[in-house]
């Protein structure tokens, strides 16, 4: 598992290796419906710099929905070093230039 979001009536997660999708899938049904969604990728954004950065997250989501990027999944860590999103993997090269811009203000 790379990556857990959770709400108070789900659990999402993303794996890099699609085949122990279809291996859990009848141990993770005797607790819920289950949804596979193929192709996504994971942006990470990392630093230090982030610790405690009133509104990087909101910079970043910003950015990528004025591109026409859909976040589909959230996750950020107790440290606030790292907020890492789900979105479509062909849109992961897009993605990646517009983090770079919104918080280097350069583009790749």
């Amino acid at each position: 598992v790379d990556l857990v979001s959770t709400s108070e009536v789900s659990i999402s997660f993303t794996v890099d290796d699609p085949g122990i999708l279809e291996t859990a899938r009848p141990r993770l049904e005797e607790y819920g419906e289950t949804t596979i969604i193929r192709d996504r990728a994971i942006l990470a954004v990392v630093g230090e710099g982030l610790r405690g950065l009133c509104g990087a997250a909101g910079q970043l989501f910003v950015a990528l929905g004025k591109r026409g990027i859909n976040v589909e999944m959230i996750s950020q860590g107790i440290a606030e070093t790292n907020i890492s999103c789900v979105l479509r993997e062909s849109d992961s090269d897009e993605a990646v230039r517009v983090a770079h811009a919104a918080f280097f203000g350069c583009n790749l």
